[in-house]
């Protein structure tokens, strides 16, 4: 009885031996099996991480490729704004420049009917002047006219005439009825006398005037003074030679000075033996006097003329 209890105790613990190392070997396979699946799993977390630092990269970059775009079309939109805001601005200051030069133009065909009368009076009364100058010059040309020289006299007188209808021209074609640009004028004057001769010297003027504007009652003596001067310097003073200069220049100061000469051959003559039989002295000292001025004549290396005024206005 004993020894079967013994074998049947044996049996049983040769069973639970049995069975406990058959839970041993299922506990070892699913601890095997939990380590792989912790390693896969240790394996999906890394995949997942890089595939979020992958996403993290690319919404970084592609966050600066939207802030380098609406950087550029904020400063195409500035650049494009600037533009034409200056666009409009010179459209704006062009269209002012625009309508202040019709309305001063406007301002000046505006002109009220007493204006015009006096300015129709004055014309009338400078014309009227002019006119009895032209008559004076023609009655004093015929005194020193004969039948060998009526020709030259004749183109003297319109000469003279002709400084004098320029003013006129130039009188016309201004804005300011009042005074004209000397420079310009004396210019003009100076090719036309010139013009007028057939001189074989080829003859330069040298002109030096500063921006003034002077009236038409100081342009017509002045002009007739300049037309005799150079006259007869291209007349006389270049006899022979194949070029010639006359210098002309007026200088401002306290008051003016108008200095005129060529390089000519000059003459051994007083003022008086030179004004004898000759309009045109005649004329230079009455127009000078007639302009409040003075002058001295040298004729030792060519002939130079040296006005002085008071005031040329």
């Amino acid at each position: 009885m004993n020894k079967y209890i013994i074998q049947t105790d044996s049996i049983k613990e040769a069973s639970n031996a049995s069975l406990l190392e058959k839970k041993l070997i299922s506990f070892e396979i699913l601890s095997d099996s939990l380590d792989k699946a912790h390693l896969l799993l240790q394996k999906e977390n890394s995949q997942i991480e890089n595939a979020n630092l992958e996403l993290k990269k690319g919404l970084a970059e592609t966050t600066s490729i939207y802030q380098l775009i609406f950087l550029i079309l904020s400063v195409f939109t500035v650049v494009t704004l600037f533009f034409t805001i200056n666009k409009r601005l010179k459209q704006e200051r062009r269209h002012k420049i625009i309508l202040e030069k019709q309305n001063n133009e406007l301002k000046r065909t505006l002109i009220s009917k007493d204006e015009k009368d006096v300015l129709l009076k004055e014309i009338h009364h400078r014309v009227k002047n002019n006119l009895q100058i032209i008559n004076s010059l023609i009655r004093l040309q015929s005194h020193y006219t004969s039948a060998e020289n009526y020709q030259s006299r004749i183109r003297e007188t319109e000469n003279r005439i002709r400084s004098m209808a320029l003013v006129h021209e130039k009188l016309y074609k201004s804005d300011d009825l009042s005074k004209l640009d000397a420079r310009k004028y004396i210019e003009e004057l100076t090719e036309n006398v010139l013009d007028s001769f057939q001189s074989i010297t080829n003859i330069e003027f040298n002109i030096e005037i500063p921006e003034i504007k002077l009236s038409i009652d100081t342009l017509i003596p002045l002009g007739l003074i300049l037309n005799e001067i150079i006259s007869n310097s291209i007349k006389y003073a270049f006899d022979g030679a194949e070029d010639g200069n006359i210098t002309l220049i007026i200088k401002q100061n306290e008051g003016v000075i108008l200095d005129i000469s060529d390089n000519g051959v000059g003459a051994n003559l007083s003022y008086s033996e030179l004004s004898k039989n000759s309009l045109g002295m005649e004329l230079i000292e009455s127009l000078c006097e007639q302009l409040s001025g003075e002058f001295t004549l040298d004729t030792s290396n060519g002939f130079r003329y040296i006005f002085i005024f008071d005031e040329l206005n």
